[in-house]
């Protein structure tokens, strides 16, 4: 994962070690376009390495993206090269959504799946008029209903931004193009596709399979930035637990220290 992350709160961005960069909006409320991965050339690759922002020498909102989906795909994909992965990126979709918008809406079809390179997502169903969160996504995890992505079927979930968020989507159109050339890039899909959908099965696994206190301390474990980002009644939705339940847990567990 890159060393930051953008904050969207007034259109800046800061890093790690507390370094700003220039707004991201053209006017009160309005988020300008940023640059689509549109073709596939050599030009391309070389905008995506070398493109700098005036505010930050050296620190490029593009290679920032480029490295966060780049190496999404490595840990998805080990052996893809740079050409294929820079074939593959340019078949991806920018887009923001915002806070509380959702990328996948149970009943409706999943056209598209997609890396988040800003924000805050989570998975959930409802169930008795309860809902449930299977699990959170957050920079360079990809997203999405698996079952209806591929089943091209009403998705069963819903996947909503926790915060004002930006992904790069691969449609369901696209990944029939990139089958269509050849048995490689059909791997490409395919891997993507099982790696949301087994990210979606351990968690709900988990669910079934474990103490809401052992659900948390693997959630601090895999995602130890999520209680600073997320309200807790998310944190207890995802646990399977009522908020005031979290609070015994996480004091029995301080008191542990």
């Amino acid at each position: 994962m890159a060393d930051g992350r953008w904050q969207t709160a007034d259109g800046r961005w800061q890093t790690a070690d507390g370094r700003h960069g220039p707004s991201l909006r053209s006017g009160p409320g309005k988020a300008r376009l940023r640059p689509s991965f549109t073709k596939a050339s050599e030009d391309k690759a070389r905008l995506l390495r070398t493109s700098t922002l005036n505010e930050e020498p050296g620190i490029t909102y593009l290679t920032y993206m480029f490295n966060i989906i780049k190496q999404s795909l490595q840990k998805i994909m080990p052996s893809i090269s740079e050409e294929e992965m820079v074939f593959f990126i340019s078949k991806l979709e920018q887009r923001t959504i915002a806070k509380h918008d959702y990328f996948v809406k149970e009943g409706q079809v999943a056209h598209e799946m997609a890396v988040v390179t800003n924000g805050a997502f989570r998975m959930y169903f409802t169930y008795q008029e309860r809902e449930q969160t299977g699990h959170f996504m957050f920079e360079g995890q990809w997203l999405g209903d698996y079952e209806s992505f591929l089943t091209q079927k009403p998705a069963m979930n819903n996947v909503e931004a926790l915060e004002d968020s930006e992904i790069f989507c691969l449609s369901y159109d696209n990944m029939q193009a990139l089958y269509r050339l050849g048995a490689h890039y059909e791997r490409f899909g395919r891997l993507i596709a099982e790696y949301v959908y087994l990210v979606a099965m351990n968690s709900y696994k988990s669910l079934l399979l474990k103490t809401a206190e052992e659900r948390y301390i693997e959630l601090l474990d895999t995602q130890p930035n999520v209680l600073e980002r997320l309200p807790q009644h998310y944190i207890a939705s995802y646990l399977g637990i009522q908020a005031p339940s979290l609070s015994r847990i996480r004091n029995k567990l301080a008191q542990k220290r």
